[in-house]
């Protein structure tokens, strides 16, 4: 028998339509100990949109814009929202802006804006107990230091709206990212005004998050900082190498699914490469990068797509250190503009009791060091002891080396 729960799809009965949507009743099977059958036959009734193509495929897509004002503080920011008035509800709404597939390229044409999409979600449903209605949620970055994007902002243009909505009163209002939830309760309570649900858990996070910080908090791992580098301040990276010298990032530049390709590489490279170094005593190997030796175009091209990914990631922190510390933001990045970096496969395969210590006690010679780790096992002495430094999917572990250090006098 097959997997129950599970609806029968050949058996769906349309109860009526109209132009855009369609109301159905489902028959779903369930299991059920006293049917000779094993199973039981339920029924639910739900609303489809007469234009999805197919059960998996997504209706809409819902843009998060956020304009920039300044890409060294959060507090500045503003997220692009959508007023307008839904009869269903019999109310004005706010929502993310949405739309079909070309609603990006739709809300950067009417809006003028020239923004960047940082990240595209998978499906998620909107109100699953009544519909099948999926969307995606498009991530876009307005860097409002631009001058087009400087110039179309103070000039408040508003976009010629026609047919419905312009009968729906469509208006595109700016919230303000810091105290956005306050923002929304004072709308509801002054305007009546009803809140998209996406929007409203959007709010909750911030506020969360901002609660965090106003009790001089940053998101740990015991001692060390899980810092999200698309929007993060620059004290909350210096705090984390003065305290312990190491930090947890994770960041856009970064995706885990190239993060997890660059592992499955080193996995099969270390297996299997002539270059691999054993340890003549110890389970361990490891192989010193060199991209032309590679036998496989396809792992090449991974690796060095990987590489290119920490390059970044290693430029964004070494701004935000210059000028958490006062000097130019490109003073560091200026040291590290020739090919000078290095990078290591390195795998520590299970030891015993009799192994021992692995790797003794060092600190690094370089001036940062980007880790992706798939477990435990790396330790730093912190706070007069040794504590196991966290593994996180999505995140590199950071560690700041001696020349670094060296080259802002111990700051």
């Amino acid at each position: 028998m097959s997997k129950l729960p599970r609806v029968d799809f050949d058996s769906v009965e349309t109860i009526g339509s109209t132009r855009w949507m369609r109301l159905e009743t489902l028959s779903y099977h369930v299991a059920d100990d006293k049917s000779e059958s094993g199973s039981a036959v339920r029924k639910w009734d739900r609303a489809v949109r007469t234009t999805k193509q197919s059960e998996d495929s997504i209706d809409a897509v819902v843009i998060l814009a956020i304009l920039r004002h300044d890409m060294n503080d959060i507090s500045r920011d503003e997220i692009v929202c959508v007023k307008q008035y839904r009869p269903p509800v019999d109310a004005y709404t706010l929502e993310l802006p949405a739309g079909l597939i070309d609603a990006v390229r739709e809300f950067l044409e009417e809006t003028g804006y020239v923004g960047k999409v940082i990240d595209v979600s998978p499906a998620s449903y909107l109100s699953p107990g009544l519909s099948n209605e999926s969307a995606c949620m498009v991530r876009l970055e307005v860097d409002m230091t631009l001058d087009a994007n400087v110039k179309n902002y103070n000039s408040q243009n508003t976009v010629k709206m026609e047919g419905c909505e312009r009968d729906r009163g469509l208006e595109k209002i700016m919230i303000p990212r810091v105290g956005m939830l306050k923002t929304l309760h004072n709308m509801q309570e002054k305007e009546g005004i009803k809140v998209f649900a996406a929007l409203y858990s959007l709010a909750v996070g911030l506020s969360i998050g901002e609660d965090g910080d106003a009790k001089g908090c940053v998101t740990k791992k015991d001692f060390f900082p899980l810092i999200n580098l698309d929007n993060y301040q620059n004290d909350q990276i210096l705090k984390a190498l003065r305290d312990s010298g190491f930090l947890l990032v994770k960041s856009s530049l970064l995706p885990l699914d190239l993060q997890q390709k660059a592992l499955n590489v080193s996995s099969r490279l270390l297996e299997s490469s002539s270059k691999t170094v054993r340890h003549p005593s110890d389970k361990k190997r490891y192989i010193m990068m060199g991209f032309d030796e590679l036998e496989s175009e396809d792992d090449a091209t991974i690796l060095k797509e990987y590489y290119k990914s920490l390059r970044e990631v290693r430029d964004v922190l070494l701004r935000s250190i210059a000028s958490g510390i006062g000097i130019d933001s490109n003073f560091f990045t200026q040291l590290h503009d020739e090919d000078n970096d290095s990078i290591r496969l390195l795998e520590y395969l299970p030891g015993d009791e009799a192994t021992g210590n692995r790797c003794k006690e060092h600190s690094d010679y370089g001036t940062l060091t980007l880790l992706l780790t798939d477990g435990l096992g790396l330790e730093a002495f912190v706070d007069g002891q040794w504590r196991a430094v966290p593994a996180v999917e999505g995140a590199l572990v950071v560690n700041i080396g001696s020349i670094l250090a060296e080259w802002t006098r111990n700051d």
